[in-house]
């Protein structure tokens, strides 16, 4: 993995700035700095080598006619592949997948040449024949690839904190991308925190020509892959098994390639422990890594050591107290530059860090639950739509009077029945299943009512299931700019690069064909993926139930936490941007232990000091 920066302005200086953005993201790439410009154009690159250690493989790199230039960040993994359609004898300058990339775009166009790709990429290519420069993400959206607008450039960059470094970026909060990270607890491509820049989107190409964005094209469609898997169902569940098993087999074999040492996040869960199994079979000392905490009833790590032991695995953990897992908190604006709803980017950054110390690669079990049904929200959600017609009217309104109940009363049928109790109400009230699926991460009604539902079903999904929405809507939400954006900036923080062979796009579009009841089979989330598990690791190893990557966030919020909260709830105070009436009762809810609004507050205790630590105006 790397870091790119880049602008499109004559400033004066700009060899300077470039350097000064690249400095801001220096943990992405601590081996080696390019910087290549012309009097158009300027790209800046810090470099985590992985593949050709060598100065063959620095960047920005040239193509071989002199006409691209490229800054790239992530792995082609089917460069070698790609080769093969060259002519006999073509004169491969390095033994880098950065050279192959830009020579398919010459040899093929850039529209052409990234449907050829497969990886985790995002890159910035300048072409100096039609003084055009191209933002190009990956699939599924693993790599970030931001882009913005001042009064006198056009900037872009892996991460969006390298804006504040350009002269004259107004660091202006955008009000629809607040109201949507209070929707969907993270700011979803293609918007970004502060007004005028963008995320491009995963499966896109942004082309720009004079400072300007002039044409998107998107060169491969999540929608598109779930129409085309409906007319193509698997109808043999041996096949099925046996398609996604040997899929999975040769994405894992093909991401452990790299001149630098490979290991594996192993928390004992079903989808680590896949990919740490198949890792094993193709090397042999593979070490893997854990993190485990004194809060037993969080705490993985047995888990993951005896999966590591069955496997015979080279495992290293490390138990964090909740001193250590504190410590982190006052960094979390540094390396995750927008704000995130999600207390495991903590536990994320701490086992990066411990295998940082002995690998510069990981491979991870990221996207088996959004492939193929691993939540439980799942489960408990098709179970509410298939009872909600034969809810009556009455029911409703008793549940509607329960929640406008003084919080005391309702605390008196205990924590968790009035969190569901509250949480019944949204989803029952609600007819369409967009926003009845919006409700279950919508902590914030009141801060974000007038922000767009992302994710509407449209066409393609008028015969679908809910079930297949529902893992549609992770998988373009959820997983991008959540999941993957709590993995890439944690690992990147430490100088980590992870690999995530569970979502090959080509693994994706295998999984919409496979019929729903094979991946939620009764009471059974990840049915297929458990069935191949099986296979190779003993059932009652790894049959548990699902935890998570969790922290006991709401304890220390009574606790530990509780100094930080009410400072920061002071300056929310001050600012008079968020409703904190609202705020405030539901912080005395909880420190009362009425109601666990952990998720809720945290949101906006995030929000809070990331706008202090970017001096952020509203």
């Amino acid at each position: 993995m790397c870091g790119l920066v880049g602008f499109i302005s004559k400033i004066d200086g700009g060899a300077r700035v470039l350097d000064e953005m690249l400095d801001s993201i220096s943990w992405r790439g601590p081996d080696d700095r390019g910087i290549w410009s012309n009097d158009a154009v300027c790209l800046g690159h810090n470099r985590l080598s992985i593949l050709d250690l060598s100065t063959s493989g620095k960047q920005p790199m040239v193509s071989a006619s002199g006409r691209f230039v490229i800054a790239y960040n992530g792995e082609v993994y089917n460069y070698n592949e790609l080769k093969s359609l060259f002519p006999t004898g073509f004169q491969w300058r390095s033994s880098s997948d950065t050279e192959v990339i830009l020579e398919c775009i010459e040899r093929f166009g850039i529209i052409e040449a990234a449907k050829q790709f497969s990886g985790i990429f995002a890159f910035a290519v300048w072409d100096n024949k039609e003084h055009k420069l191209f933002l190009v993400r990956d699939h599924i959206g693993v790599k970030p690839l931001y882009y913005g607008l001042t009064k006198e450039a056009f900037i872009f960059s892996s991460q969006i904190r390298v804006f504040t470094k350009f002269p004259g970026f107004d660091r202006k909060i955008s009000k629809e991308a607040m109201g949507l990270f209070f929707r969907y607890n993270t700011v979803p491509s293609p918007y970004a925190m502060y007004e005028n820049t963008h995320k491009v989107k995963p499966g896109t190409i942004v082309e720009v020509q004079q400072g300007k964005v002039v044409a998107e094209h998107e060169y491969w469609s999540m929608a598109c892959c779930v129409e085309r898997g409906a007319q193509d169902v698997f109808t043999c569940k041996a096949e099925a098994t046996e398609s996604v098993e040997s899929f999975i087999k040769n994405s894992v074999k093909r991401q452990l390639v790299a001149d630098v040492p490979v290991g594996a996040f192993l928390s004992g869960g079903v989808d680590s422990s896949l990919v740490s199994c198949f890792a094993k079979a193709f090397k042999p000392d593979l070490k893997t890594f854990s993190i485990g905490f004194k809060e037993k009833r969080y705490d993985e790590s047995d888990y993951a050591r005896s999966v590591a032991n069955y496997l015979q695995t080279d495992h290293i953990e490390q138990i964090l107290s909740p001193k250590e897992a504190l410590s982190i908190i006052p960094n979390i604006p540094e390396f995750c530059d927008e704000p995130l709803n999600d207390a495991s980017q903590i536990p994320t950054y701490f086992v990066s860090k411990l295998a940082r110390e002995h690998v510069t690669v990981v491979v991870t079990g990221d996207g088996g639950d959004e492939l193929f049904a691993g939540y439980l929200r799942y489960l408990r959600f098709v179970n509410i739509r298939s009872i909600k017609k034969y809810v009556p009217g009455f029911a409703l309104r008793i549940l509607s009077t329960f929640n406008k109940l003084p919080s005391a009363l309702r605390s008196m049928c205990g924590q968790k029945l009035a969190m569901k109790l509250f949480c019944a109400e949204g989803y029952l009230k609600h007819k369409g299943i967009e926003d009845q699926y919006d409700l279950i991460a919508n902590f914030w009604p009141e801060i974000c009512m007038d922000a767009p539902s992302l994710v509407r079903p449209g066409k393609v999904f008028l015969t679908q299931s809910d079930l297949s929405y529902m893992c549609f809507h992770d998988c373009k939400i959820y997983l991008p700019d959540v999941i993957l954006t709590k993995v890439d900036r944690s690992s990147m923080y430490t100088s980590l690069e992870s690999r995530v062979p569970l979502l090959n796009h080509g693994l994706y579009e295998l999984s919409c064909r496979i019929p729903d009841n094979w991946k939620l089979n009764g009471l059974t989330t990840k049915y297929i993926l458990k069935q191949i598990l099986y296979k190779h690791v003993p059932q009652a190893m790894v049959d548990r139930p699902k935890m998570g990557f969790g922290l006991p966030i709401d304890i220390w919020l009574r606790g530990e936490l509780k100094d930080w909260a009410m400072s920061l709830l002071a300056d929310i105070k001050t600012d008079g941007i968020l409703p904190l009436g609202v705020i405030e009762s539901r912080m005395s809810q909880h420190q009362k232990s009425q109601i666990n609004w952990q998720y809720a507050l945290w949101g906006v205790l995030v929000w809070q000091q990331w706008k202090n630590y970017y001096c952020a105006h509203y």
